[in-house]
């Protein structure tokens, strides 16, 4: 009943790391997906792991493409998706991407820089006034 929603990828490559410190995913999604099983089963090795992976790989299009996945990052990933934002935030969030970063930052003030909140928020607003 607890693998029921489980990503099965997911699921058999944490298994395969307990078993063999190995596991198969790779690209962006896949990883996400990984960490984010990982740390909801508590395996930290695996979570650890997985981390490093992203962000060895990490690109704004990358972290991009997390945010607009559509499940609520763990902190640790979430964190590590909006540092990969880097300082040249685009002008043109997915609204998707607007609301978790709006919706980390009133989780918790340092999980989004302050920079990045500003600008989604600032977006936001924009989209607001256009559509009025």
């Amino acid at each position: 009943q607890e693998l029921a929603g489980k990503d099965v990828a997911s699921v058999r490559d944490a298994v395969s790391f307990i078993y063999g410190s190995s596991f198969l995913a790779d690209d962006i999604t896949a990883l996400g997906k990984l960490y984010t099983l990982a740390d909801e089963w508590q395996i930290d090795a695996l979570a650890t792991a997985t981390l490093v992976q992203i962000e060895s790989t990490q690109s704004q299009a990358s972290a991009l493409s997390l945010l607009s996945g559509p499940t609520t990052l763990p902190d640790q990933l979430a964190r590590s998706a909006f540092a990969a934002l880097g300082s040249d935030i685009p002008s043109n969030l997915p609204e998707v991407c607007i609301a978790k970063i709006l919706n980390a930052s009133a989780h918790s003030n340092e999980l989004v820089p302050l920079k990045l909140y500003e600008a989604a928020r600032d977006q936001l607003e924009s989209a607001i006034i256009a559509n009025v």
